[in-house]
């Protein structure tokens, strides 16, 4: 299965659950809005984040949104 596949198959809180412990203790941490919603329960690294707002992009969301939440 293809990434893009596998992200498919994923829920958006099982993206979330997937990500390392020690990646979420990165600072900067960042959030993913969709819609004008938060759809992350904790803080993201970069990198994270933009992987999930293309998840969501590529379910056809549009008003996708990476947001920088704190230094």
């Amino acid at each position: 299965m293809t990434r893009k596949g596998i992200l498919r198959a994923m829920s958006i809180n099982d993206m979330v659950k997937s990500i390392d412990e020690s990646e979420r203790e990165e600072v900067p941490s960042w959030s993913v809005w969709v819609g004008g919603g938060e759809v992350n329960s904790v803080h993201l690294s970069e990198t994270q984040a933009q992987n999930m707002a293309q998840a969501w992009k590529d379910q056809g969301y549009d008003e996708v949104v990476v947001r920088r939440e704190r230094e």
